[in-house]
């Protein structure tokens, strides 16, 4: 992540843009507080914008996935919702979802 921010980071906000990330399977908000942290600490050091840099990020929950879970993940996924809730957490097909807006986001705006 940060090799990304210190090399791209001015490129980005000239193109009206800014590093989104999205962080995955962390495992408590204490590690998402650690990310914050580091984001907070680029943006005053490359003096870009308080805000500039973004991210989505899945917190991951440890929990038996059923034979029907993974059914209506499957489902949900052909139907093109991208996501389920699961016991009020996103699960599955939404890592997949936010990787396919990565990729097109690379795509749209010439990213290496």
């Amino acid at each position: 992540m940060t090799p990304v921010i210190f090399h791209n980071s001015k490129e980005l906000q000239r193109r009206g843009t800014g590093p989104y990330f999205y962080l995955r399977k962390l495992e408590s908000h204490l590690k998402v507080r650690v990310w914050s942290n580091i984001s907070c600490f680029a943006e005053d050091e490359l003096c870009v914008p308080s805000g500039s840099i973004r991210a989505a990020v899945l917190i991951e929950a440890i929990q038996p996935c059923s034979k029907r879970v993974k059914s209506s993940m499957n489902d949900s996924w052909l139907r093109g919702s991208g996501c389920i809730p699961i016991r009020y957490l996103m699960e599955g097909a939404a890592t997949a979802e936010i990787c396919h807006a990565q990729i097109w986001q690379c795509d749209k705006h010439d990213a290496p």
